[in-house]
């Protein structure tokens, strides 16, 4: 078997030239999937694992994908799942729906990687900005796992522009503050991720800063 090197770590490829020991982390942006980026459809469509962060993540890869719900027993209430899906794993929530802290993300995402699959870790927005990416990217070096890191449109950007409102406009708006992002945590289905602060009216008066 061949050896793959990168900035990251060493890891190993197989003789089809399939890296084993590698986790891609994959910018969902706002959840359309008509804005994911090229790259990360062909991630998504090609993972044998997906480690979610929001609960919207598996539609969105079931979309991407063209696959249907699994199929539940009205009887037993078993759960078959419909030939084609990846492996669904939650590395937002724990069993008890409590958000995950990024060392236990970490652990999920390692702990995928060392079956030897293909793993997309699935990350609001940007996996850089704002979320755990960067632990969970930390603990995969610890492990001796590589990763590639795949951008996603931020939400600092894209719903300001989606509601057609300039992040910057030339000699009016030359500067952009990003307002704290507030998390909820009552759940699973409910958890939002939005900016504690923000209106048209006073981005013409904001100012850099740095988080």
């Amino acid at each position: 078997m061949a050896e793959k090197k990168t900035a990251n770590s060493t890891t190993t490829a197989t003789p089809g030239g399939r890296p084993v020991r590698w986790v891609s982390f994959v910018g969902a942006g706002p959840g359309d999937p008509e804005l994911l980026t090229v790259r990360a459809l062909e991630l998504i469509k090609g993972a044998d694992v997906v480690v979610t962060e929001h609960a919207s993540h598996e539609a969105l890869v079931r979309a991407v994908r063209g696959l249907g719900d699994p199929v539940v027993d009205e009887e037993t209430g078993e759960i078959t799942e419909v030939e084609g899906a990846p492996i669904f794993l939650d590395g937002g929530f724990g069993d008890d729906e409590q958000p995950l802290t990024a060392a236990a993300r970490g652990k999920v995402v390692v702990k995928a990687a060392k079956s030897g699959n293909r793993v997309v870790r699935l990350m609001v927005g940007d996996p850089f900005t704002f979320g755990t990416g960067p632990e969970e990217a930390q603990a995969c070096v610890k492990a001796g796992i590589g990763f590639d890191i795949v951008p996603g449109i931020s939400s600092v950007t894209s719903v300001a522009s989606m509601q057609v409102f300039p992040c910057r406009i030339a000699n009016i708006v030359t500067s952009l503050w990003s307002p704290p992002l507030r998390r909820a945590s009552t759940g699973r289905r409910t958890t939002t991720v939005t900016p504690s602060s923000c209106s048209p009216r006073s981005a013409a008066s904001m100012k850099c800063r740095r988080r």
